[in-house]
């Protein structure tokens, strides 16, 4: 049976604060902008069953799994896989690396969030309008009536596309052009960095209390977009677009792979944070019943996200005289591009822009504080430095700001891309696979199961043990495969990276996936014994 910490450790104050904290970090902007894209290039309604057979049959099993272990042994995820398995402890700094490499850009969505929620405040909005200084002689303003296919073949760019590029990016041509730091953006990515070392900086005495703010207020905004965005015209057309099923979609394995992947990534699952979270709990908590409303929760916020956006791209395509086809996007295109231009069109736009990008900012500032509180509690509980708790939450949060600058040059997007599609994709399919190995195969998905009753007198039925030892690791390692067969070179908006750019965006997925074999071989070199022995004993033992 694994054994907890002796030393006791801190505690959430309410156990609301757990559920708060697990679903700010799991509800995040790929519940936003990911899924309701996802749903209708997958087959509208249709692509619900693979989405939800792959929640009952990966999401929701890890993620029990994941807080079972971190509440048992009353640790983070370095100190947990050191004693499930010290073999193959290197899982634990894998979550710690992929956590880190995702904060470094993940806090520039944030920085951009700022930017727009400031220039909301003006009268005159400035994504709103071909009469701005960046603007050129091929922007267009999007009103009632305008249809792209009367200008024939030419490039006309919109205008919230046009402040997107040039006025908030300042995009360069490739990111072989880094040109200067952006400075506002620099400013509003230090404003975000701000905000999140006093999120954290206490410990869980404030990550708590935060919580009650940042995991709730984005629902309070989505209810509130949504009331408005089913008004507008042609909102209904969106959304019978959205949910509408193409039933032969289902023959198309890409669609049932992308539903397993959106599971994994929606959940937030191989970060190390849902471990980090559920260490704080105490060890008698009924984890059962809370892993399973946080994914319900996290799950259905994606689904109701989808209406929103589909019904104000309804909208926008009715004003375009389109079809939403033409309209839907995803990624940043969508929340920075797509719902600036129809913000713009709406009576009292600034009240409306206000109420959006603050919905963003509280949406990513929760996930972004728990991968920032994972990385730093690492390192306190690693070296025991608790007493310089706050000098090391700073330090950590400089020195991602200071990597974060690379991604705020006028080149910076081309660098935000690169860590977007390498620092969290196979090499976190990697991860889970071996987090799977370990739970189910070498220290036994029984015996987990015998330590979640015996902690928490809740008996796991044998349908967890199968999902762990074999349901749940098939699906994954089909998901891992699939990714590297189809495996594109990275571009971002048709420009190509060169293969120096690409190699360095394997490095990243690198850093995180080299932790595993490099401490394996460490534990052989420094254990006990001849080599051929510890060998010999490490194959027996498999």
């Amino acid at each position: 049976m694994i054994r907890p910490e002796p030393a006791e450790r801190e505690h959430w104050g309410r156990q609301i604060e757990f559920v708060f904290a697990c679903v700010g970090f799991a509800v995040g902007y790929g519940n936003f902008w990911r899924f309701p894209y996802m749903c209708f290039k997958n087959g509208g309604g249709a692509f619900l069953i693979p989405y939800i057979s792959f929640l009952l049959l990966g999401g929701i099993p890890l993620f029990f799994m994941e807080l079972s272990i971190g509440q048992i042994l009353q640790a983070g995820p370095v100190k947990v896989w050191r004693k499930l398995s010290p073999f193959f402890s290197g899982i634990g700094f894998a979550m710690i690396t992929v956590s880190f490499m995702v904060s470094v850009y993940y806090n520039v969505i944030l920085a951009w969030s700022i930017y727009y929620l400031y220039n909301s405040f003006t009268s005159d909005l400035p994504w709103d309008g071909c009469h701005h200084a960046w603007n050129t002689e091929r922007c267009y303003q999007l009103k009632a009536g305008f249809n792209m296919s009367n200008y024939g073949n030419t490039t006309k760019v919109s205008a919230s596309k046009e402040f997107f590029i040039h006025n908030v990016l300042e995009m360069t041509d490739g990111i072989e052009q880094p040109g200067h730091l952006n400075y506002k953006l620099t400013v509003c990515l230090f404003v975000a960095w701000v905000l999140v070392y006093f999120c954290i900086w206490k410990g869980i005495r404030t990550t708590g209390k935060v919580v009650y703010v940042t995991a709730t207020l984005p629902y309070a905004f989505l209810v509130i977009l949504f009331i408005r965005a089913i008004t507008l015209p042609g909102a209904l057309d969106g959304i019978m677009y959205y949910i509408t099923p193409e039933w032969t979609k289902l023959a198309d394995p890409t669609v049932w792979i992308d539903a397993a992947s959106q599971i994994l990534y929606s959940l937030a699952i191989g970060f190390g944070v849902l471990i980090g979270f559920a260490s704080y709990n105490r060890r008698t908590n009924d984890i059962y019943k809370d892993g399973l409303v946080i994914s319900l929760i996290n799950c259905g916020t994606s689904v109701f996200a989808g209406f929103v956006v589909f019904a104000v791209v309804g909208h926008m395509a009715h004003i375009q005289d389109t079809s939403p086809a033409q309209v839907a996007s995803q990624g940043p295109g969508l929340v920075f591009i797509v719902y600036p231009a129809t913000l713009g069109q709406l009576p009292a736009p600034q009240f409306w822009s206000v109420v959006f990008f603050l919905m963003l900012i509280t949406l990513g500032l929760d996930s972004q504080f728990g991968q920032v509180e994972v990385v730093a509690a690492a390192i306190i509980d690693q070296y025991e430095l608790q007493r310089y708790r706050e000098a090391i939450v700073l330090a950590v949060c400089f020195v991602m700001f200071a990597l974060g600058l690379t991604c705020v040059t006028q080149g910076g997007i081309y660098v935000f891309n690169l860590f977007d599609s390498f620092s969290a994709g196979i090499s976190l399919l990697f991860l889970v696979t071996f987090e799977l190995l370990v739970v189910g195969w070498i220290y036994g998905a029984k015996k987990l199961a015998e330590d979640i009753e015996a902690n928490t007198g809740r008996r796991v039925s044998r349908w967890w043990i199968m999902c762990w030892k074999v349901v749940t690791p098939s699906m994954v390692v089909g998901i891992f495969l699939f990714s590297i067969i189809k495996y594109k070179s990275v571009a971002y908006e048709g420009r190509t990276y060169p293969s120096w750019a690409e190699g360095l965006g394997w490095s990243i997925a690198c850093c995180s996936m080299l932790c595993i074999p490099i401490t394996a071989v460490r534990v052989l070199m420094t254990a006990e014994g001849s080599f051929f022995e510890v060998s010999v004993a490490t194959v027996c033992f498999f």
